[in-house]
């Protein structure tokens, strides 16, 4: 880098010049330093963010499609199915509330298959037990 800065005399004449040159290895090298360490930063701000999307995966998404797919499955007529507990957090409490649903379907599908295994249909069975009541 060189800057050329004009000499005047005390009337206002140019006289000469006077010029400053140096090198910028030192101003290139930091430079360079400032860019090495902000890709570093880029670099491991990155991973830190693969890493949470990873334990994000791993604790959220996982479970939901496991929830998803027992969900498939009751409805599609496999009642009793149960979900594994791994989480005692939102997601477990929806585990235990599926599992409740799935017994409890799977219990009143057996109370109504032994009524029509007796002879008795839901009607007649409602019908029966409100006659009982009165």
């Amino acid at each position: 880098m060189s800057v050329t800065a004009p000499l005047l005399s005390a009337r206002g004449d140019l006289v000469g010049g006077v010029r400053c040159i140096t090198s910028l290895r030192i101003v290139e090298r930091q430079i360079w330093m400032i860019v090495g360490f902000s890709l570093l930063a880029c670099l491991l701000f990155l991973m830190l963010v693969v890493a949470s999307n990873s334990y994000f995966i791993r604790a959220i998404v996982d479970p939901v499609l496991k929830i998803n797919t027992i969900a498939k499955e009751i409805a599609a007529g496999r009642y009793g199915v149960r979900l594994q507990k791994t989480y005692d957090d939102e997601i477990g409490e929806l585990c235990d509330t599926i599992n409740y649903m799935s017994d409890e379907i799977s219990a009143r599908r057996t109370h109504e298959k032994r009524f029509h295994f007796f002879g008795f249909t839901r009607t007649a069975y409602t019908a029966d037990r409100y006659r009982r009541l009165e």
